[in-house]
Parts: structure tokens; sequence; C-alpha cells
């Protein structure tokens, strides 16, 4: 039997046997994000998140995947175990794939990353609005036109990391640079020469531009706040541009607390997440 990843020996497993789900989370500030999101949804209902679902940080997306597998191989799959990661570079193809062979992944699709969330101008000026109208209310329309004046930007830089990760995703397929590393004796000379060729294919300059444009394209004819949801680097967008182009002039927070008392704030969980979330609470 192989062994489980950390989050999977030392909480899952022990949570199963009192009949409570798990929800394995990238980490400490997706745990804390989630949980408010699962407050809200929980709230109407007078429903407490903690009988019901166990929020486990598991170091990253891969140990969340590898966890999904070991419990899918050596656990037939318990319907209480759930993983929810970020989209990151997955196109909707993969995201398919992956869900289809981990039955328990949860993914959003229309998002990014976490910080994808908190980019989107509608969703920041619901927050601030519900949290005090008079304090933040003035400062808003000043922080729509800096990010709506960056967006065009973002999405150029979005559609180029992606298409030079995919790019090193084939490669990686075919097998590139590890195909002969467990080959002794090396093949013969055609053999190695048919794989260079297979390699040099895939990163081909006009190809990979054609993917770039392509991906460029597609991002830029999607209306203003999916791009912000789903076709700008998060991860960085967030607080290069929201932050320090904009919340940091209103009021000064960390990262982690202007995320989570974002998500606090919002009179309701983004629409795309609550199908995500709900069932856990159900």
């Amino acid at each position: 039997m192989s062994q489980p990843p950390k989050w999977v020996a030392n909480q899952a497993l022990n949570m199963l046997t009192v009949n409570k789900r798990v929800l394995a989370v990238e980490d400490d500030l997706d745990m804390a994000v989630y949980t408010k999101w699962l407050e809200k949804l929980a709230a109407p209902t007078g429903t407490i998140v903690s009988s019901k679902v166990l929020l486990v940080s598991a170091g990253g997306k891969s140990p969340i995947l590898r966890g999904l597998e070991w419990f899918r191989d050596e656990r037939n799959n318990p319907s209480d175990v759930f993983g929810l990661v970020d989209r990151d570079k997955w196109d909707a193809t993969t995201v398919a794939t992956r869900k289809r062979e981990l039955p328990q992944l949860l993914v959003n699709g229309d998002r990014h990353c976490l910080e994808s969330y908190f980019s989107e101008p509608g969703e920041i000026e619901n927050a601030l609005q519900s949290r005090d109208p008079g304090r933040y209310g003035p400062r808003l329309p000043t922080l729509r036109t800096r990010l709506e004046s960056a967006v065009a930007e973002w999405v150029d830089h979005w559609s180029l990391w992606v298409t030079t990760n995919r790019t090193q995703g084939l490669l990686y397929a075919a097998e590139f640079p590890s195909c002969f590393h467990e080959q002794h004796p090396i093949p013969g000379e055609p053999i190695i020469r048919a794989k260079f060729h297979e390699w040099a294919t895939l990163i081909e300059p006009r190809t990979c531009l054609e993917r770039f444009a392509q991906e460029r394209t597609n991002s830029l004819s999607e209306p203003t706040d999916l791009q912000f949801r789903g076709r700008v680097y998060a991860k960085d967008f967030f607080p290069i541009v929201v932050m320090q182009g904009g919340l940091q002039l209103i009021e000064r927070f960390s990262k982690k607390d202007w995320m989570i008392n974002l998500a606090e704030w919002s009179p309701q969980v983004p629409a795309d997440l609550v199908p995500i979330l709900q069932p856990l609470l159900a």
C-alpha cells in the first residue's frame, strides 16, 4: 500500500470515522477565506460549519491531488473527502479530464486562483460598500479606473504565461527531457533523432506564436468582468495592481488581511462558488 500525504494521514482519515466531510485546500489563507464563505452559506440555515465539514490545509495543489489519488486507489474514493484547488494554467479540457480522473476534485473553472475572487472591481465594490459606504464609497470610482486601465496589459501577460506553461506541459507529456534517462545503453541514433524532431515541433516558434495569439484573442473577447476573474495572473495582479494601486491608498492591511476582510464583508458568496461549496453543508 502506498503512503498517503500528511494531510490524509494526520487529519482526513480520523475525520472519516466521525461522519464529517473533509475539504482539503491549498494553504492556510485558502482555509481562512473558504471558511468565511462557508459561514455565509451556513448562516441562513443556522448550520454550524464545523459540525459538517473539516477544512484542512494540505500544503499545496500537488499534495491535494496526491491525496485524492490515494483515496481513489487505496480506499475506493470515499464520498466525504474533497479537494479544492486553483485552476491555475489548466484549460477547460484539462479541468474536465482531471475531474474525471478524480471525482472528488473541486475546481472553479471560471477563476485563476484564490486572488481572482478579489480582483474584479464590481466584487470589490460590493464588499467595501457593504462594510462602510461612507468611508469607502467615495474612493471606489478611482479604484475602478485604475483596475480597468490595467486589465488589457495583464490579459496579454496571462495569455503568454499560459501559452508557455502549456507548451511546457506538452514537452513533459512527450517525455522531455527524461525520455532516455533510464536507457542503458542509449538507443540508436535514428530513435534519438526522431525524438528530437518530435520535441522541436512542440516548441516551433510559429506554432507557439499562433497559440499565444489565439489565447489572447479569446481572452480579450470575453466580458471585462470575466477577464478580471479568470484571464489575469491574479497571484500578482491582486498585490501589485489591486492593493498597491488602490486598496492600500484607502486603508493599509496586509494581503492576507485584505483577502479575509473582503470575503467577510462581501454581502454574498461569489455566485460561481456557491455550487461548489453549498453541497458540503447538506
